[in-house]
């Protein structure tokens, strides 16, 4: 079973066979899953911001989400992102998968090892699965898109945009792009010892790095436009999980 969570303008994968909705609940809490399958690979897909992006960034049930995700049989798992460029040689439009992360938010339900008595502490030394972003890359070969490999993601609290001076402090401690939902998405899926894979859509330039000002308006037209690359890389990935 491999697992999709769409972000930003993500609300749905069309290529999915056989399709249902279902809802998984949890002791978290619960979440809104479509089953189906591409040709004999399993696919469960989730809407990190609900379809109608209702769900702001702070407030997004990451325990119930990656639980729900886990039970239903997922083990290998792609996230999309729409997130801003930190250095000013990206372009909207451009793809990145992810490689490091860094999480600037606070008061986030961040760890599934919060009862007495439990203390675990789970290794990031490599967050994002190799395997899985080999397949994220190959697909984009295939496809012909320019994108960055082993890319450095910082995590900010939201909803608000950053402010250029938050961004040039960004840029000094070696974050290449900036978004708003990759923490503690990753961290909660490998305490599961899930495979997970990131690929994140350039949307714009983060706050200073050019002279306009960031309009979450800009982020969906241009993940819009890229909206059915996006889909495609997905659905190729996800077949390419048969040969690893």
């Amino acid at each position: 079973m491999v697992g999709i969570i769409g972000g930003s303008g993500v609300y749905d994968i069309p290529w999915l066979e056989d399709a249902v909705e279902l809802i998984s609940e949890n002791e978290y809490g619960e979440a809104k899953l479509k089953k189906g399958h591409v040709g004999t690979i399993e696919v469960v897909f989730l809407a990190r911001h609900g379809k109608t992006h209702s769900i702001q960034p702070a407030v997004i049930n990451y325990r119930a989400n990656i639980k729900a995700l886990y039970d239903s049989g997922a083990r290998n798992v792609f996230s999309t992102y729409a997130v801003g460029a930190i250095n000013p040689k990206y372009r909207p439009g451009d793809f990145a998968i992810l490689g490091q992360f860094i999480d600037f938010t606070w008061g986030r339900n961040g760890t599934f090892h919060d009862r007495p008595g439990s203390v675990v502490h789970t290794d990031m030394s490599e967050p994002y699965s190799r395997k899985l972003s080999g397949l994220l890359k190959n697909s984009l070969q295939e496809l012909g898109q320019h994108f960055y490999e082993d890319q450095v993601y910082i995590c900010t609290q939201g909803p608000r945009f950053e402010t250029p001076a938050e961004i040039k402090a960004y840029s000094i401690i070696g974050a290449d792009v900036v978004g708003m939902t990759g923490c503690p998405e990753v961290a909660l899926a490998r305490e599961f010892g899930m495979n997970f894979a990131s690929l994140a859509v350039i949307t714009n330039f983060a706050a200073g790095v050019s002279s306009t000002l960031v309009s979450h308006q800009e982020v969906l037209d241009i993940f819009s436009a890229r909206m059915e690359t996006v889909s495609e890389i997905l659905r190729l990935s996800c077949i390419g999980i048969s040969a690893i």
